[in-house]
């Protein structure tokens, strides 16, 4: 069971509202990627790429959970950046204007 934490409501005059952390948030979780980065760290750059590449695949195998009208809107998207790229500012640019 994931920790819990409270989230500012009030319920039968307490003052917070119990919520689920999201994993990355998780007492136990903080432990394990813990573990799991100094696991990453000991591996040699040829063996970081791979593993990498391995994410990526099973983000891509993920991404079959959008709806059609979810791909559609990121093609759309994709599409207009490509055609408006000289247009694009830079995030380190944006961040500092604002």
């Amino acid at each position: 069971m994931r920790a819990l934490s409270h989230n500012g409501g009030t319920h039968k005059g307490c003052p917070y509202v119990a919520r689920r952390l999201p994993p990355w948030e998780d007492i136990a979780s903080i432990g394990k990627m813990s573990d799991l980065r100094k696991q990453v760290s000991s591996l040699s750059v040829q063996e970081k790429v791979d593993l990498l590449d391995a994410v990526w695949e099973s983000l891509e195998a993920d991404s079959s959970v959008l709806t059609d009208a979810q791909r559609a809107e990121l093609d759309f998207r994709i599409q207009r950046h490509e055609q408006n790229a000289p247009d694009l500012i830079p995030w380190e640019l944006s961040k500092k204007s604002g």
